[in-house]
């Protein structure tokens, strides 16, 4: 796809027309390159050292502190930079603080909290004052690279800076980023595809209860339409991307960290810290993140320059795991490739080749012929984990189903398999040859409005130390797909994931494998011999 995107680089206003090409990009530079410690501050929520004038002094001496070249290599704010984005005064607090980063030269970027909206108004509020303050023309003649979604006004940008002789990418997102930001962000990334990211974000992550939230709070709590919850933003973009490696939030009051497994199998470190429920507005704590290259690990600290003292319980203190060259290396070629169609007509059955096993899943299924391809009955579980039991249920059945002209064809549709548990399911082939080509049909559908949305995603590999990769993400919701893997067998064995959506549990009605070409003599396997089903949690 081609995305078109805005970049200021010293200056100098450019713009980049990016080719994103489905290839695997070998990277050379970045990781040849000196690698030293290095630090970037975080600012949370800095609100009342905005309003309060007794605290303003507060903010100034942070701002002092990160502005520091020897000590850090870059500083971003997660935003609720002031607590009432109307107010000229806290603004005027704001532009005496960062004028302090300008001043020192660091590179920095600036999130816009919920807080820093000048009014609220459905469907999308007025950010005028952040803008003017924070917006394009604010990073036009910066050292580092910089660029910002066109219309956003600043709210979503990113930059480019030098960590211990290594570029990363601090990706500044808007609050419950829309799609079109994320699409922007999504293209930002592909421009720079040798760069490790770190997203900075207001809302992301919350203590109590712990986790992204599902709801988006600019719409629950304004009435803002198009916007994306924390865990939607996850599903929709970072868990998808495999350079993304920490997630920087703020907004609830609190502390807390967990490390989530992106679709490449990744690590991704996600972070709350927001101090301003403590004494003085905050009593100046902020965040330290210390790179530590040779010891592949990135130290979190909490500290108060205004206090000069260090928390150090569990929450403030810790360390993540953190490579460079992991980071980047793109994921492992696929070892089978997928396309998807709706299931809307009998003869997207396929009868490619010769028929090796052909199933029918779910609790009462029975044997149907469709399109020549009879899928045997199978009271079984296509995923299983342990001893759990697979759940199984016919609320799938008519509606969304009901158009397909072959009676049989609806009867694949109407019990719906899925593991229990969380994570991708995982159906092990068995019993292949080597050196022949295979293709496997997989059927799903889902007809729940409360699974509105959602994505069908399926991997595979034959490696025995497997890792799972989204290699098509298709949206079932209401309608039935058929996915499609072709692969050549290198081992005995093929492992076939799926999942619904990031992390969630695999789903199924009917399958079937097929040997194509047709080999010169190929055994029909039994059930018992072709598919060892085993579950994986991630």
């Amino acid at each position: 796809m081609l995305s078109t995107i805005d970049v200021r680089h010293h200056g100098a206003k450019l713009r980049y027309t990016v080719l994103v090409l489905a290839a695997m990009i070998l990277v050379a530079g970045s990781s040849a390159r000196a690698a030293d410690p290095f630090k970037i501050a975080m600012l949370p929520d800095t609100q009342y050292y905005s309003e309060i004038p007794a605290y303003n002094e507060i903010f100034y001496n942070q701002a002092d502190y990160v502005s520091d070249t020897s000590k850090f290599s870059f500083v971003t704010h997660v935003g609720d930079i002031v607590q009432n984005g109307y107010s000229a005064t806290q603004w005027a607090v704001a532009e005496n603080a960062f004028g302090r980063l300008d001043q020192s030269g660091i590179a920095y970027g600036v999130s816009c909290g919920n807080h820093d909206y000048d009014s609220y108004a459905p469907p999308s509020g007025d950010a005028t004052s952040f803008t003017s303050h924070f917006g394009p023309q604010r990073f036009a003649n910066k050292s580092w690279e910089y660029g910002s979604m066109s219309g956003s006004g600043g709210k979503s940008s990113y930059h480019i800076f030098d960590g211990g002789g290594r570029d990363f990418m601090s990706l500044n997102l808007s609050m419950n980023s829309p799609d079109a930001d994320l699409a922007w962000a999504q293209s930002a990334i592909d421009a720079h595809p040798d760069i490790p990211v770190i997203v900075s974000t207001h809302e992301y992550l919350k203590h109590d209860p712990a986790g992204r939230p599902t709801q988006a709070y600019t719409q629950t709590r304004y009435g803002f339409t198009n916007v994306n919850s924390p865990e939607q933003v996850w599903q929709k973009f970072i868990g998808t991307n495999d350079r993304i490696f920490m997630v920087l939030g703020g907004h609830w009051h609190g502390e807390y960290n967990q490390t989530s497994t992106n679709i490449a199998g990744k690590p991704v470190h996600e972070i709350v810290a927001d101090y301003q429920g403590a004494p003085n507005g905050g009593n100046g704590y902020l965040r330290e993140l210390h790179f530590k290259p040779d010891e592949k690990k990135i130290e979190v600290h909490t500290y108060s320059p205004w206090l000069n003292v260090s928390e150090t319980d569990a929450n403030s203190r810790f360390d993540l795991y953190f490579d460079y060259d992991e980071a980047i290396s793109p994921p492992a070629a696929p070892a089978i490739t997928w396309t998807a169609d709706v299931f809307d007509a009998d003869s997207d059955i396929s009868t490619n080749g010769t028929l090796v096993l052909a199933m029918n899943e779910g609790d009462g299924a029975v044997a149907v012929t469709v399109n020549g391809v009879t899928f045997a009955a199978n009271s079984g579980s296509l995923w299983t984990e342990g001893g759990t039991d697979t759940s199984r249920t016919d609320k799938y059945a008519g509606g969304a189903i009901g158009s397909l002209s072959n009676a049989d064809a609806q009867e694949l549709l109407d019990y719906y398999e899925y593991g229990t548990g969380v994570g991708n399911s995982l159906a092990r082939l068995t019993g292949l040859t080597v050196g022949q080509e295979y293709e496997f049909q997989l059927l799903v559908v889902n007809d729940r409005d409360d699974h509105a949305g959602r994505t069908i995603s399926a991997g595979g590999t034959t490696s025995s130390g497997d890792e799972f990769y989204t290699l098509i993400g298709v949206d079932h919701t209401g309608q039935p797909v058929v996915l499609t893997g072709v692969f050549t067998a290198d081992e005995t064995f093929m492992d076939i994931h799926i999942q619904e959506s990031v992390g969630a549990n695999g789903i199924g009605m009917a399958w079937q494998l097929r040997a194509v070409p047709e080999p010169a003599t190929m055994s029909l396997l039994g059930i018992g011999g072709l598919l060892a089903l085993v579950r994986r949690k991630r």
